[in-house]
């Protein structure tokens, strides 16, 4: 079930954070737009959304009432519809528009709506109110774990969409000027203790459409893909939902979902153009630091590469841990 949770308003250090409120323009999507798709709206409809506007999620309205019930994404979409064909002959083999002719031409998956795959969710939904300020936003995105916030106004109307990832670009611009995060970018990383320890791994040789139902299953950004060396889980790569926005770009993307994560992992970087920067998501570079790193230091490399986690190793590549964009957020409110 989705839940829905209005987090109340807590005084907190960052005073800074306090002068900037959710219609901030820092907050809207890269289409200077928001984008939503009704409950009852098939799914071809709801993909197309997420391509042609470069999204990860859609926020889902009643087709009703106008109320948010949640958010849908493209990760959502393709785990639902392979999980439904499977690798046989209805299974998509190219790009985003033998995908989308799959969506809208075959009866099956014609019949299904959004709200029959966005209730598997796992995120809850966060409402903050329209003119809340970024501290109250941290907090209730920290609290609950979620990857993003609607915000409403006094009649309940969407009137924006704030994600994680703006939030801490925007932390990152504020080093020596908020008295909290200045302070907590002079820590180490094993200083704060703040990495997550229990890493979502998969191994190098299993199949790509496993890490994401992974992804979708636990509901994280992304899983660490590692190769088995004498007992110790070594970091050779990363599965992202960020890689599906590779789907429009890449003939052979669905293909590659049925190959070993050693084989998709070079396909699709042999896919993007030479000048393809990490910055547009297209495919972010795996981001990794050591717990001596100081978090300013591992925040900016996060945000210059646009991940979402950043994966904590030893001196061979051994994993230790992960920091997420959740954990960076943990610092902010003070739990850390």
């Amino acid at each position: 079930d989705i839940h829905v949770v209005v987090i109340e308003h807590r005084t907190t250090s960052m005073d800074f954070l306090k002068t900037l409120s959710t219609p901030s323009p820092i907050f809207p999507n890269d289409a200077n737009c928001i984008v939503a798709v009704k409950s009852d709206s098939a799914l071809g409809e709801a993909f197309q959304k997420l391509i042609d506007y470069h999204l990860q999620a859609l926020p889902v309205c009643d087709y009703t009432t106008g109320q948010v019930l949640g958010f849908i994404s493209t990760l959502d979409i393709v785990v639902h519809v392979l999980d439904i064909t499977g690798q046989t002959e209805e299974s998509p083999e190219g790009d985003y528009g033998g995908f989308l002719s799959l969506l809208t031409e075959r009866e099956l998956l014609r019949s299904i709506k959004v709200r029959d795959v966005m209730g598997k969710a796992h995120e809850s939904l966060v409402v903050v109110g329209e003119h809340d300020k970024l501290d109250k936003v941290v907090q209730a995105l920290h609290e609950r774990k979620a990857h993003r916030a609607v915000a409403l106004n006094g009649s309940g109307q969407l009137v924006n969409v704030i994600a994680q990832s703006r939030i801490v670009e925007c932390i990152n611009e504020l080093w020596n000027v908020d008295p909290t995060i200045t302070a907590a970018g002079t820590r180490s990383i094993g200083e704060l203790g703040i990495a997550t320890r229990d890493v979502i791994t998969i191994e190098h040789t299993r199949p790509a459409i496993e890490a994401f139902r992974m992804l979708r299953e636990h509901g994280v950004s992304g899983v660490a893909v590692v190769r088995k060396e004498g007992g110790r889980n070594v970091l050779v790569g990363n599965v992202s939902s960020h890689d599906l926005g590779l789907i429009k770009s890449t003939g052979s993307f669905f293909k590659l979902l049925y190959a070993p994560l050693d084989d998709y992992l070079q396909g699709i970087r042999s896919a993007l153009p030479s000048h393809a920067p990490a910055s547009k998501g297209l495919f972010p570079t795996l981001t990794k630091c050591t717990n001596a790193d100081l978090f300013k230091d591992v925040v900016d490399r996060m945000v210059k590469s646009a991940v979402h986690r950043c994966y904590v190793v030893d001196e061979q590549d051994g994993v230790l841990g992960v920091l997420s964009l959740t954990d960076i957020m943990g610092v902010l409110v003070g739990k850390h």
